[in-house]
């Protein structure tokens, strides 16, 4: 665990760095997060797991990074989630099927102009 001593903390922010992966474990030990800002970073690809243990986050920035697909299992345990930042990548695809994310009330697509493949089947945003 990277972060293995800080398990109260609430907000993590990583921005402006040169990261282009995490490992899939990276933040298991953060149980208590509830905003992580990756913006502006080289990040082409989450891990499925990557998120795993943060069910208290609710906000999550991924703007301005090279990711070039979404897939909702990267979210799979985000039940929490309000608020998804992933404007000025290069998302070619964004695949939400299920109605697991009934929390989510702000998702950022901006800016993504190769986005082709946009299926949000049984998703719904909260108002």
């Amino acid at each position: 665990y990277y972060f293995m001593d800080l398990f109260n903390l609430g907000i993590l922010s990583i921005v402006n760095n040169k990261i282009s992966s995490i490992e899939s474990d990276a933040f298991d030990s953060l149980l208590k997060l509830n905003y992580l800002d990756l913006s502006n970073n080289c990040i082409f690809k989450l891990e499925t797991n990557l998120f795993r243990n943060l069910t208290r986050l609710i906000e999550l920035n991924l703007n301005r990074n090279l990711i070039k697909s979404f897939n909702e299992n990267v979210l799979r345990n985000l039940v929490g989630l309000n608020k998804l930042y992933l404007s000025d990548n290069l998302l070619n695809r964004f695949e939400i099927k299920s109605n697991s994310f009934t929390r989510l009330n702000l998702l950022d697509l901006s800016f993504n102009k190769n986005l082709a493949n946009f299926d949000v089947k049984n998703f719904q945003i909260q108002t």
